[in-house]
């Protein structure tokens, strides 16, 4: 279990200065109603203030993992919020798309998708497994397992929407539906602005960020 020490040496709007506390674990979800402090907090931890005004603003702050001082230049800061116009929120972007499924080919011709052959596979044991049973199901379990199928057969018969998942649903698979919804209200509204039409806002679906927050 890690251990996140934050130590702030200056006001930073709620938070006063010497502030501290300790966040423990490998996963940790910050939740609160709008001006509880959340954005503030990442702020500190990341050692930046990302006001439009002065966005290399540093802050006087200290961040210790694991009994190491992290500097602000090793945390990277990502908000849904600063990818809305549909760029790298996570790896479900089209030309990363198209890499990962060239490396599960790759997979496939050397390892034909046998994890046990390949440290790296195993922590993407369900993707693995996923197309395995859709080419199994398609081609046959002999020419699966022969590696008999060709690249572009592999590659027509990965689902358009197949993103290769780690086995992890914080890191990838939660980033995904973010991305997806995003993706979603962009078309709408590009959708809507052709045809010359005026769209509202409460036609959408719920974000599922705010869905998370509800949840938790």
């Amino acid at each position: 279990m890690k251990k996140l020490q934050i130590i702030l040496n200056e006001k930073l709007k709620s938070f006063e200065q010497d502030f501290s506390s300790e966040l423990l674990g490998d996963l940790i979800l910050l939740s609160g109603v709008n001006g509880s402090g959340k954005t503030q907090l990442m702020k500190i931890i990341h050692g930046s203030d990302h006001e439009p005004r002065n966005p290399k603003q540093k802050l006087n702050r200290k961040i210790i993992l694991d009994s190491v001082e992290i500097e602000a230049r090793e945390v990277l800061y990502k908000s849904f919020r600063d990818y809305s116009q549909i760029t790298d929120l996570t790896r479900s972007n089209i030309n990363s798309r198209i890499t990962l499924r060239e490396e599960l080919w790759s997979w496939y011709a050397n390892y034909a998708l046998d994890y046990d052959q390949n440290a790296k596979l195993k922590d993407f044991r369900n993707s693995c497994k996923l197309i395995k049973e859709i080419l199994i199901t398609k081609f046959g379990n002999d020419n699966f397992s022969n590696k008999k199928i060709k690249k572009d057969e592999f590659l027509t018969s990965i689902p358009p929407g197949f993103v290769l998942y780690q086995d992890d649903i914080f890191s990838d698979k939660i980033g995904d539906i973010f991305f997806n919804y995003i993706s979603q209200i962009h078309h709408q509204k590009v959708k809507a602005y052709d045809s010359k039409q005026r769209i509202a806002e409460s036609c959408f679906e719920i974000a599922p960020w705010t869905e998370l927050n509800n949840l938790f």
